[in-house]
């Protein structure tokens, strides 16, 4: 009984530790998510901003390019004081008509006052030396202006206005031509920084927008955590039933915890992946706006690349004066032929849409009033279509124009044909789908049961229409499972779950579920859930090979005793092993961390060594060298392999692998010493042999005279004694 009760402990404990790494899993990626929605959040609100920015700019241009514009002067637009030097400021028709000088100022200021009483966006015009005191820039402003001077283009944060939290976003106004009429006694140059226009967007829409999407994160997060936490409490009820059971069972679990982790880190590893691709958008889409703004053709850019077809009359006979290419696109003319035309020959002709009625607008528009409608027009091809068209009385280079935005509506019609016919598909889809699609009553009971579930599941439809699903596709051991899983679904608006069923040959299949209710007149009771099922037992399968196959290479990567590294192709570190980190660390004294820029941390010296070898794998090329680097109390040798990353024929980074041989180097150097060493002794041995020789020459050329004086002694002792 102790050995079952300490084990029960054990289990217990196992159980509660994995429910909570399961649960800050779960918050962790939660709350990831929900930054990535507000990083959306911003950069809508940024990209509003910064398209209400550019077409103020074309405004602007336009009227500047234009010497300004001339209105009829009266209360709401009296003359602009600030003009009063300008001799053509006021154009008196007759006694009782004047006509005044709007400045590219002066009609900004005008559309941003309306703007206010429109709309909660906030336009302001505004300089560090403004000429009009209301011009003057608030404290946020204030600093803005102070970092265009030090060369930023453009600013962008949240801020409060009035107790309201507001995206402001503000870009530099430059000084050019046209502005020195009005600007060149203030002191300022061609080109100089002049003064911005911030844009005020409120947040609370956007915030408002997203609410639902943060809720049904939480709510989404919370059926996934309640499914794991059931999963890990049916488990231990499970393991408790018999020793050998409950043994087997542990081994689940920390497989199942395993299992769960490697998910949360996989959709981690995603959502950083997707919001590294939002991040090279915003940039990549900044590039552009910033190239677009230093074309030197920029005003004919953007008036050929409004979506709407501008047109320009003469504001007597009506004649069409000038297009641009929208214009060309939209009615299939040339721009010599459509200036030919007169406004009846590209309209339907038919009352009220013809020529005569044209003219009439146009002498409505004269008055002052802007004048907006819609109308039937024409192409060259004959095709009538529906355009709404805009149309306004304007002073261009000082000669009444008629001014005509024409927008065509025929893409509205076609979503509203698109619509209808979506749901006659919608309709028809539960017939002809091959996924299952099945409804389920309150009590689980078979009330739909289409064509794809008969495929997948091999029961026809006679067989399971108001049967019990339980008690057909679950095995008995799940159905308590699947009944809180299905109690927590039908009190959802919406639910996702994946589950095995039993299919007739017997055999189990892996489903993927997206189930939502429906509901009939105004009874907000749900009458039936409906359920889309996919099958992805061959996906689960596959997923499992990958994630062994990913985890063996990871295993090997990190049990080799060499350094590996891969960068993106701005050569930003992206992958590497333990032992390159510390190799790392130890040379430089930084921590290595995914992202730091490997070229960004080198001295000028290693920088001209390694920034061309990068450079010319990028290039494609693969590069094999050796060199040394002293860190620590000694010089380290390393051979390096760097070869281009290949993705869809495209280099995309580098991987590398280097190998120390250090060792080597240090064996080489030893044997170099001993080699040297070697010939040292054998020439020194070769003067000594040298020396001996001599001297053994020398002996034998003594022992040489000797043998001839012993024989010379011994021929005279003979001779005595002969004698």
């Amino acid at each position: 009984m102790k050995k079952s009760h300490k084990h029960n402990s054990g289990l217990t404990k196992q159980v509660i530790i994995s429910i909570l790494i399961w649960s800050v899993s779960l918050v962790l990626l939660l709350s990831f998510d929900i930054k990535l929605i507000t990083n959306e959040a911003l950069n809508k609100a940024y990209i509003h901003a910064k398209s209400s920015f550019d077409k103020d700019i074309i405004y602007r241009i336009w009227t500047s390019n234009k010497g300004g514009i001339y209105v009829k002067a009266d209360s709401a637009t009296p003359p602009n004081p600030y003009l009063e030097n300008l001799p053509e400021r006021d154009l008196i028709i007759d006694s009782a008509v004047t006509y005044t000088l709007m400045n590219p100022a002066y009609m900004t200021r005008q559309i941003y006052e309306m703007e206010t009483v429109t709309t909660e966006t906030r336009s302001h015009i505004t300089s560090l030396n403004p000429i009009r005191a209301k011009n003057k820039a608030d404290e946020w402003e204030t600093e803005t202006l102070q970092k265009f001077k030090n060369g930023l283009m453009e600013f962008s944060e949240l801020d409060s206005l009035d107790g309201k939290e507001y995206f402001r976003y503000m870009a530099p106004l430059f000084v050019e031509e046209s502005c020195l009429k009005c600007h060149k006694q203030q002191g300022y140059k061609l080109g100089d920084m002049r003064g911005g226009i911030s844009i005020s967007y409120p947040m609370d829409q956007i915030y408002l927008s997203i609410k639902s999407d943060i809720k049904n994160q939480y709510l989404l997060f919370g059926i996934i955590w309640l499914i794991g936490v059931g999963i890990f409490i049916i488990s231990y009820f499970r393991l408790n039933k018999s020793d050998d059971k409950r043994f087997a069972a542990e081994d689940s679990l920390v497989n199942l915890n395993n299992q769960l982790e490697e998910t949360v880190k996989e959709r981690t590893n995603n959502l950083e992946e997707t919001n590294k691709q939002l991040e090279l958008e915003i940039a990549q889409n900044k590039i552009v706006q910033e190239k677009l703004q230093l074309s030197e053709d920029r005003f004919k850019t953007i008036f050929d690349s409004v979506n709407d077809g501008i047109f320009i009359h003469d504001a007597n006979t009506g004649e069409i004066l000038d297009v641009n290419n929208r214009t060309l696109d939209m009615f299939g003319f040339s721009h010599k032929e459509i200036l030919k035309l007169s406004v009846g020959e590209i309209s339907s002709n038919v009352t009220p849409y013809t020529q005569t009625e044209a003219v009439a607008w146009i002498s409505k528009a004269l008055l002052g009033e802007p004048q907006i409608f819609e109308w039937q027009s024409k192409r060259k091809d004959g095709t009538v279509f529906w355009s709404e068209v805009n149309m306004r009385f304007a002073i261009i280079g000082g000669i009444e124009r008629i001014l005509v935005s024409v927008r065509d509506l025929s893409e509205r019609q076609q979503i509203e044909e698109e619509l209808y016919i979506e749901k006659e598909f919608s309709e028809k889809i539960i017939d002809t789908s091959n996924a299952i699609i099945v409804g389920l009553d309150k009590n689980h009971l078979i009330q739909i049961f289409n064509k794809g579930a008969e495929k997948i599941t091999g029961y026809s439809k006679a067989e399971v229409i108001g049967k019990d699903w339980f008690q057909i596709f679950f095995p008995n051991e799940m159905l308590d499972e699947m009944n809180k899983v299905w109690k927590n679904a039908w009190g959802a608006p919406a639910h996702s779950y994946v589950n095995p069923i039993l299919v007739k040959s017997g055999e189990e299949r892996m489903i993927s579920w997206q189930a939502t209710g429906i509901y009939e007149g105004e009874d907000i009771s749900k009458q039936m859930m409906i359920s889309i099922g996919e099958d992805i037992t061959e996906s689960k399968r596959i997923e499992v090979k990958i994630k062994e196959s990913e985890a063996n290479l990871k295993a090997v990567i990190e049990n080799r005793a060499d350094s590996i590294w891969s960068l993106d192709k701005d050569l930003n570190f992206q992958v590497f092993n333990s032992f390159f980190a510390e190799t790392f660390k130890a040379a430089y004294q930084t921590e290595l961390k995914k992202g730091i820029n490997a070229l960004g941390i080198l001295s000028p010296e290693l920088y001209a060594f390694w920034e061309p070898k990068y450079k010319a794998v990028l290039n494609g090329e693969t590069i094999v060298f050796e060199f040394s680097e002293f860190f620590g109390d000694n010089n380290h040798y390393y051979q390096v392999s760097l070869n281009p990353i290949v993705e869809n024929k495209l280099v995309t980074g580098v991987s590398a692998i280097s190998i120390e041989i250090t060792a080597i180097k240090e064996v080489e150097k030893e044997l170099q010493e001993h080699r040297e060493h070697l010939e040292e002794l054998v020439k020194e041995r070769t003067l000594e042999l040298e020396e001996k020789n001599e001297m053994l020459e020398r002996v034998n050329r003594a022992f040489a005279g000797r043998e001839l004086r012993m024989k010379e002694l011994k021929e005279e002792i003979e001779k005595l004694r002969k004698s």
